[in-house]
């Protein structure tokens, strides 16, 4: 794939070149600078995003601890208050009952004053002494149901402190406007009892819906049990996740939080309570800005992206097109046989080609000519080349054996090897095209077989079977030779049998199929897919062998790629040797 995109690329022109290569830096430049201004520009309403959480969430929880001192401070005041402690003593001490009526009145306008004082928080005052022997209750709108028995709640709340408790989260006090409750029980050795202070829902409610950062931004509040408070008219448009609560719950005074659902969440504690009061805000409400800049941004960029490729493409158009000429120049110069004339105008670089160009036009013209004559002398060079390879050794040989069979008296045979030897050698070192006919290379390797046969002393027998229809086609000359010897030397030899060689030819299609086929030791796997290997390379390297390289390189260049030399074997069973060949000369 990455072969075939360089390919493409470079028989581009080199204005699409250019633009290539330089509209990706363009680009690739736009897009850093538009990534890290998107960066910088994220934090920041990042950062802003969390300045206003923090503003806005703290003066809510200033707001909320106002009222709540307030009503601390209630305690503080009652406590001490006369009214209070003379129907204390009047229960105590049994007063009479006009005195302890005057202690009722008083009573009652002092907690008149204090609902009206602290009327936008405070929603209820109850009084429990001694079970029941006095109980007050002093509301705005609704009261408060207060299922109070000393020992019950002394079991629940055994500190003497001030209690800040949820209405949800404590069943025996129940009101329709109830909120909170806030509390402290009296015990001593005549009296003891119980003052309970409510907290509307109302005020809760108007603090979380009136204030309001983002779109889609939602206040909270987190009782100390981890539990979103309940409040009558209110319902939160979503749940916070159980994990993020713990996180709440369990940070720091004033943490950011960033929740794993693409949430921003600040919380702040309400003090004198365990309660938290809790901002969210979805971060695509922060970044809906961000996506705004973001397209304007891009936008511009494409544009002037767009803008400074036209203007490249320009500038390589104007480069190019002396360029563009020369190359006009070279093509023309290839199809009509040297004939151009090269006069381009261009930049320094440019004039120097053309003079170079110019040069060369006029010396490539002399070297045509002495090309074709070298081609010629070539071929036959690598012919006499073939003919001079065929191995010394195996004359020697071969002379060796005729003394011996002269010498045994077997003068006959010794002839017919000496027909055969000069046979072989006459077509082997004679000159001549490098085509033959299959005939004369069938002969040729009948020749070879007899003396190797008679070498050997019937140590194999072969057959040459070619269909007489493909024995006037050509063939280059020596290729049959190289197999048949592979076989005698690599096969027949090196296995304990009696071996058999065929030599097979017929027509396959359009195509001639010669097969050299024997049965002696065959081939490894192994060493069959190196051979392969060897073959496919597209280095042929030097004509120093007969074997199976050079004869697929001989017919590779004679015929075309697609034919050549095929190798198919087995192991101490056989191997095959195939060639591949188009059909040429005459039928």
């Amino acid at each position: 794939m990455r072969q075939t995109i360089m390919n493409r690329i470079k028989k581009m022109p080199f204005s699409r070149q250019m633009l290539l290569c330089t509209a990706p830096v363009i680009i690739a430049a736009y897009l850093v600078s538009c990534g890290v201004f998107l960066h910088v520009m994220e934090g920041r309403l990042r950062d802003d995003a969390a300045v206003n959480m923090r503003d806005v969430t703290d003066r809510s929880r200033y707001y909320i601890e106002s009222h709540l001192n307030s009503v601390y401070g209630l305690f503080t005041n009652f406590e001490s208050d006369q009214a209070l402690y003379n129907l204390k003593s009047g229960l105590s001490r049994n007063r009479d009952i006009n005195t302890i009526a005057s202690y009722y009145v008083d009573l009652d306008v002092l907690l008149k004053s204090s609902i009206a004082a602290n009327q936008n928080c405070l929603g209820a005052i109850y009084i429990n002494f001694n079970d029941g022997a006095l109980m007050v209750q002093k509301f705005t709108q609704f009261s408060v149901n207060v299922n109070y028995n000393f020992a019950d709640w002394k079991e629940k709340y055994p500190e003497s402190m001030v209690y800040f408790v949820s209405a949800q989260e404590e069943p025996d006090v129940s009101g329709a406007d109830i909120s909170a409750i806030m509390f402290r029980l009296y015990e001593s050795s005549d009296i003891n009892g119980i003052v309970l202070y409510a907290i509307k829902s109302d005020f809760f409610t108007n603090i979380l819906t009136e204030l309001e950062v983002y779109d889609d931004s939602e206040f909270y509040i987190l009782t100390g049990q981890g539990e979103q408070l309940k409040l009558r008219g209110y319902e939160y448009r979503m749940d916070l996740p159980r994990d993020t609560i713990e996180r709440i719950m369990t940070g720091e005074e004033g943490q950011m939080i960033a929740a794993d659902d693409g949430q921003y969440i600040y919380a702040t504690p309400i003090s004198n309570t365990d309660w938290k009061l809790v901002l969210r805000v979805p971060e695509e409400s922060v970044m809906e800005n961000a996506a705004v800049l973001t397209r304007f941004y891009l936008a511009v960029a494409a544009v002037s992206a767009v803008c400074l490729c036209l203007l490249i493409v320009s500038f390589t158009r104007f480069v190019s097109s002396p360029l563009k000429k020369l190359t006009d120049r070279v093509t023309e110069m290839k199809n009509e046989s040297l004939q151009a004339v090269f006069d381009v105008d261009g930049c320094k670089e440019i004039n120097i080609l053309n003079t170079e160009l110019t040069r060369m036009h006029d010396y490539s013209q002399e070297l045509m000519e002495q090309i074709r004559t070298e081609r010629d002398l070539k071929r036959k060079a690598e012919l006499l080349m073939l003919q001079e390879q065929i191995k010394p050794h195996f004359l020697y040989n071969s002379l060796y054996s005729i003394q011996q069979l002269c010498q045994l008296g077997d003068n006959e045979q010794a002839a017919r090897m000496i027909g055969a030897l000069s046979s072989f050698y006459r077509l082997g070192i004679s000159g001549g095209d490098n085509l033959i006919p299959i005939q004369k290379e069938l002969e040729h390797v009948d020749n070879y077989l007899q003396i190797q046969k008679m070498r050997y002393y019937d140590q194999f027998d072969y057959v040459i079977d070619c269909d007489p229809v493909i024995c006037h086609y050509e063939i280059p000359k020596l290729v049959l030779q190289p197999l048949v010897e592979n076989a005698i030397y690599h096969g027949i030899k090196q296995s304990k049998r009696k071996g058999f060689i065929s030599v097979t030819g017929i027509l396959d299609g359009e195509d001639i199929l010669l097969e050299v086929h024997d049965d002696g030791a065959g081939i490894t796997e192994e060493r069959l897919k190196e051979i392969r290997a060897y073959l496919s390379q597209e280095d042929k390297g030097e004509m120093n062998s007969i074997g199976l390289k050079n004869v697929d390189y001989r017919i590779k260049k004679t015929f075309g790629e697609q034919y050549g030399i095929t190798i198919r074997s087995e192991k101490d069973v056989d191997t095959c040797v195939s060639i591949r060949l188009a059909m040429t000369g005459d039928k």
